[in-house]
């Protein structure tokens, strides 16, 4: 197995299909990789920045927080900048999500997930005025990731 070189507090940055870049961190990392939980962050960049430039993102001015598969990551389609000497863990909490069955049902469950699993999340059933204000649980491919934020910007 290839030994992974990006870990937590990494930034990163990934191409867009309408041109340019978009960067993001990895706040979380599943043991064996695969699964990431990421912020990602705007404006649409023509090149890919420097740590220095990234080192003053705050996790409040996040445009997303994904959990995602690490696959162009992986394969260096993405690129790996760096990781800043200002990454602590628990200032890039992991995100409470809903998940919902409509259309069929009206029903929610509120998802979290732990700072050590991004697999099996906590759920318990919330109402749908609770479930407004999530966002949805899902987990992107890395190519779904791209078209999510390239519509964003």
């Amino acid at each position: 197995m290839k030994r992974l070189f990006y870990k937590e507090g990494d930034w990163f940055a990934l191409p867009l299909e309408r041109g340019g870049f978009v960067v993001g961190r990895i706040t979380r990392m599943a043991k064996t990789g695969k699964v990431l939980l990421g912020y990602f962050f705007g404006p649409r960049r023509d090149v890919i920045p420097n740590a220095k430039e990234l080192e003053n993102l705050l996790p409040k001015e996040a445009i997303a927080i994904y959990r995602f598969g690490d696959l162009d990551l992986y394969e260096g389609r993405w690129s790996v900048i760096s990781n800043t000497k200002s990454w602590h863990r628990k200032e890039w909490p992991i995100p409470t999500f809903v998940r919902s069955e409509e259309p069929l049902v009206e029903r929610y469950w509120l998802v979290q997930y732990s700072d050590d699993d991004l697999y099996t999340p906590f759920e318990r059933q919330i109402s749908k005025e609770e479930a407004q204000s999530l966002d949805e649980d899902s987990l992107y491919g890395s190519g779904a990731v791209e078209i999510a934020l390239d519509s964003k910007l």
